[in-house]
């Protein structure tokens, strides 16, 4: 390429600006512009260029009118347009950019010349889009206004711009890594800062190496770090303060502040956002006295309870997202370490509390305390085994069932030619799965034909001859070769034995049995359909009065226990079937709409069913009480 040539120069000046935005790394409000700049000197000079995406119409709570306008489905994201362009051109565009998207979002490139009214308000030229890649953040075009050059230079500067195409795409992806990178150094200093804290073996040691590292990494002023004593929360360490006063005003005021945000659970960022619906009068009255400039309150939770808080203070700058998840994340680190060595340096007399009400001896009593202790869980126990509800369940074995089956049989006396399938295959419907011998068929087929023939041409001869009876013997026979013949092509069919729907074989192994005789309606194959399978449950029949149709229930298969399914019971046969361990009735069940691949007919397992609610000791005794009863009515 001629550089010397100043279409040259811009076109190599166009590449190395696409090459540095590959890497861009600034917001979108920098690189849209500059992207669409640069294809469109990439383009051979576009007078105008735009980003549209697409966009969702908002949901009505009453169908639109017959006479609404559609809702526009493409919207202008950004745009790029030369110095000096006329305002007509500008318009006509804009104009076109809807329909150039739908063409471009169609078939990935759009080219067409302006003529007719928009030649006539903005000037002949050129309209070109393409799709751009833009990493899973939906679908996007690049509309291009080219000025009046020839179809093929057009035509090359859209090809041009396609391979600029992915440039968004890298964008997206330099974004989502400045993120992850963002995240593994928040999570990473969270880290850091949990080992030092464990490396303290005191509350205030560990409270003030908090503070001072929280104002180190977030260049705060101050970090002052709370805890609960009582029903409110005091100032337990200052950063970079061995000493305060706990009465002073500041300290005072720090508290109420920090309390603040305890009381809503929640962190308090001032000044706060116009949007905030947080309370924030005791961080204004704070921030009124002591000028810090920006405060951030972050909670200390224990079990998803304030005990504590931290409050940063810092002059220059207001705290960002990205900080604010980053000290959220050191004080749900650092609040445990904080918690145990808390406990840890309890007085006394609260932990012998605390000891106490976790043996139940401060209500108990000194003097056979056992034995109280035992006599209460039991009487609590009972009450519980008598009244309180439960679920009940009945427990049986099933098995997996297909809804439609099919045995395959052989059509007519014949020999096995051969096998396609064994147990175990998955078949397609109008598969051919067995072949009958084909011989003796097409031997006896080519003769009753040829009988056909024969006669018809002796009916065509007495015909001719008008011998009117032999031309009714001849009919005849004519007619009876021609339906040996289709039977035998019916046969010759039948011959080939097709699965009637698509399915898996459960049943028939014909590979040793191939030049075997077969009698008419032997069994081949059993087909059963995977796509509708039921659970057949062998309910006892000591638990069937226990259920009813429409209850619901579980199954876990024998092959995969861990993993349970739904099932409704969708039918309770009327008889009862005789077992060696006693009579069942077979409850059919529907199974979840959508089927595992590894389900067969065949499988079976252990099937719970709901039978209501009822207190746990009927649940216990009522098996025992039923045989007594039976035993001495």
């Amino acid at each position: 390429m001629n550089l010397d040539r100043p279409d040259a120069q811009a076109l190599a000046r166009a590449s190395v600006r696409i090459d540095e935005l590959r890497a861009f790394r600034g917001p979108p409000n920098e690189f849209w512009p500059a992207y669409l700049d640069a294809l469109a000197a990439l383009a051979g000079g576009a007078d105008a260029a735009a980003l549209v995406i697409p966009v969702a119409p908002p949901a009505a709570a009453t169908p639109p009118a017959a006479d609404a306008p559609p809702h526009p489905r493409w919207r202008t994201g950004w745009e790029w347009a030369a110095s000096g362009l006329p305002e007509s051109r500008t318009v006509v565009f804009r104009n076109c950019l809807r329909l150039a998207a739908e063409v471009a979002h169609r078939s990935g490139l759009a080219l067409d010349a302006l003529t007719g009214n928009e030649r006539s308000l903005g000037g002949p030229g050129w309209l070109a889009a393409t799709r751009l890649d833009t990493a899973g953040e939906g679908p996007a075009v690049v509309v291009l206004l080219l000025p009046p050059i020839e179809r093929a230079q057009a035509e090359e500067g859209l090809r041009r711009v396609r391979l600029a195409a992915d440039v968004p795409q890298a964008y997206a992806v330099q974004g989502q890594l400045a993120v992850a990178r963002h995240d593994v150094e928040t999570l990473a200093s969270a880290l850091d800062l949990v080992t030092m804290l464990d490396a303290e073996a005191k509350f205030p040691a560990a409270a003030m190496t908090l503070g001072n590292e929280l104002a180190a990494r977030h260049q705060c002023q101050r970090v002052s770090v709370s805890w609960r004593k009582g029903p409110y929360l005091r100032v337990r360490a200052i950063s970079h303060l061995e000493k305060f006063e706990k009465r002073m005003v500041v300290v005072q005021q720090l508290e109420a502040a920090m309390e603040e945000a305890a009381d809503q659970d929640s962190e308090i960022v001032w000044p706060a956002a116009t949007e905030s619906t947080l309370l924030t009068r005791d961080h204004e009255a704070y921030a009124g006295e002591q000028k810090p400039g920006n405060l951030a309150t972050i909670p200390l939770r224990i079990d998803g309870k304030p005990v504590g808080a931290i409050t940063c203070e810092r002059a220059d700058t207001s705290f960002t997202a990205h900080e604010l998840r980053h000290l959220r994340l050191a004080a749900d680190h650092a609040a445990r370490r904080l918690h145990v060595l808390e406990l840890a340096e309890a007085w006394f007399g609260r932990r012998l509390a605390r000891a106490m009400r976790t043996r139940l001896v401060s209500w108990l009593g000194v003097e056979h305390t056992l034995a109280k202790a035992g006599a209460i869980a039991g009487a609590v126990f009972l009450l519980w085994a008598v009244v309180w509800p439960m679920d009940h369940r009945v427990e049986a074995p099933f098995q997996l069932r297909g809804a439609d089956t099919a045995i395959l049989s052989a059509p007519f006396d014949g020999f096995l030619a051969g096998s396609r399938v064994e147990k175990g295959d998955s078949v397609e419907a109008g598969a051919i799965v067995a072949t009958l011998d084909q011989t003796e068929l097409a031997l006896e087929l080519s003769a009753a034909e040829a009988d056909a023939t024969r006669f018809e041409a002796e009916v065509q001869q007495a015909r001719s001859e008008r011998k009117l009876a032999d031309m009714q013997i001849a009919q005849a026979r004519a007619d009876q070769a021609k339906a040996r013949r289709d039977i035998l092509r019916m046969r010759l069919a039948q011959s080939e034995v097709k699965a009637p729907f698509a399915g898996v074989i459960v049943e028939g192994d014909l590979r040793e049995r191939t030049g075997a005789p077969l009698t008419q309606g032997d069994a081949l194959f059993r087909l059963a359909r995977l796509d509708r399978m039921y659970a057949e449950v062998m309910l006892p029949e000591a638990d069937v009065r226990h259920v009813v149709d429409g209850a619901t229930g579980e199954i876990a298969f024998a092959s995969q226990p861990a993993r349970k399914f739904p099932v409704v019971i969708e039918r309770i046969e009327p008889m009862a079937l005789p077992r060696p361990e006693g009579n069942v009735f077979l409850v059919r069940c529907t199974l979840p709409a959508e089927a595992q691949d590894w389900w067969r007919p065949g499988m079976s397992g252990v099937a719970r069913l709901d039978a209501g609610h009822r207190s746990p000791l009927w649940i216990a005794t009522h098996r025992t009480l039923d045989y007594l009863r039976l035993r001495w009515w």
